[in-house]
């Protein structure tokens, strides 16, 4: 077997999710097509991690916990990144428009309703705006000119 890099200190990122999307770039693209199969088979890597996330959480076992917790973003991030490449973006794209789409969910997350209590469920409030996911997959020039009409109409 061929390692990628010799020593940690070798890599290069610029944020974690450039990180995260250059495993998937230069481990898993290398022998797999970026298709709905793919896809598909990762959920099954998603399931896994989540299973081991629940074992560690339950066994009160704080450094599984974490490891577990880590590798269920890692696998939930990677995910978005492969569908933007499945839909046809370059590594680099896919890296911006994964950021850019974690961003917005951020966002409209932080619209939700202030729970009341310990053990109420966050809510949307009446107003409340779903992600608009939809921007992350048009071209410059669209998104340019989605904003423009924007602009226009106020």
């Amino acid at each position: 077997m061929t390692k990628l890099y010799k020593d940690p200190s070798d890599i290069r990122y610029l944020t974690i999710i450039d990180l995260f999307c250059q495993f998937s770039e230069k481990l898993e693209l290398v022998a797999n097509e970026s298709g709905l199969k793919f896809l598909t088979r990762r959920l099954d890597f998603l399931r896994e991690e989540v299973g081991e996330l629940e074992e560690a959480t339950l066994a009160d076992n704080k450094i599984e916990m974490v490891d577990g917790a880590a590798d269920v973003a890692f696998v939930a991030i990677t995910q978005i990144y492969h569908v933007f490449r499945y839909h046809g973006l370059n590594h680099n794209q896919a890296v911006v428009k994964t950021v850019t789409a974690l961003t917005e969910v951020g966002k409209t997350n932080l619209m939700k309703n202030i729970p009341e209590k310990e053990g109420d469920k966050i809510t949307k409030p009446e107003d409340w705006q779903p992600p608009k996911l939809e921007e992350c997959f048009l071209t410059p020039e669209e998104l340019l000119k989605r904003h423009k009409a924007e602009r226009k109409n106020g």
